[in-house]
């Protein structure tokens, strides 16, 4: 009975101190992993924010050089782009735009031009020029079709026209009158040649001013080859070139002016 007691007061002293043990050892082990986690985080969230922050640099960083290469050759506007990754569909954007603006383009170059009846009025108004001196080196269609080689020199060395396009004038500036220079009126252009330069192609739609200056006329700034023309003719083919703008109606905007 003595020995039951004693097992009893053993293990009522025994179990307090287990007790008190564990709530030591727990009072000691929760700080400390509290303190553990408050470590990590005070350690992670500044990698983090650091990370954050050097790929929002690197973000921003990206888009100025994208943007300040681009602006320079497509002058874009980055002020509504949020994101680099927008670039390819703005980029395709604008080649389309670009690809609709030069068919835009051809459809000026290529389908505007005088109608058959424009060269009906322009016909009739050479027909009445009374200019004869003009008129020995100025030949409308009709008056070509009796010194063919003209036209087939003019063709050959600077009026490249197409197919498409008919003839209304021709200008002849050579002296032996083989229409090697001079200039050339079509549907569509003007095509034109003064002695020992270059050709120069005119399209009718892009004319935009057409004056006498110095005893020349000049059309956007470009010389006709005259050299043969007197200088009271000069104003009679001013006044024919007034007229075929006058045919060009809506279609072109050509300013004449006389100096």
């Amino acid at each position: 009975m003595c020995e039951v007691t004693c097992l009893l007061q053993s293990r009522n002293n025994i179990e307090p101190t287990i007790d008190n043990l564990e709530q030591q050892s727990r009072n000691n082990i929760e700080p400390t992993i509290d303190n553990l986690e408050q470590q990590s985080r005070n350690n992670i969230e500044p990698t983090i924010d650091n990370l954050e922050q050097q790929a929002r640099k690197s973000l921003l960083a990206s888009k100025k050089v994208a943007e300040t290469s681009l602006n320079d050759e497509q002058n874009i506007n980055f002020d509504n782009i949020e994101e680099v990754s927008e670039l390819p569909i703005v980029l395709e954007a604008m080649e389309r735009l670009k690809k609709a603006e030069l068919n835009m383009d051809n459809v000026i170059k290529f389908k505007v031009r005088l109608s058959k009846f424009d060269i009906k009025r322009i016909q009739h108004c050479y027909n009445n020029m009374r200019c004869k001196s003009l008129k020995q080196r100025l030949y409308d269609i009709t008056k070509l079709a009796s010194y063919p080689k003209k036209l087939i020199n003019a063709k050959n060395y600077y009026a490249k026209f197409e197919d498409d396009e008919e003839i209304i004038l021709l200008y002849d500036d050579t002296l032996f009158g083989n229409a090697k220079s001079g200039f050339v009126i079509t549907t569509k252009a003007i095509y034109t040649k003064v002695a020992f330069k270059l050709p120069i192609i005119i399209n009718l739609i892009h004319i935009s001013s057409i004056r006498k200056e110095q005893g020349i006329i000049l059309i956007n700034d470009i010389a006709l080859p005259t050299s043969f023309i007197e200088a009271e003719d000069l104003s009679v083919l001013l006044d024919f070139l007034n007229f075929i703008n006058s045919c060009m109606g809506d279609k072109a905007a050509i300013t004449i002016s006389e100096a």
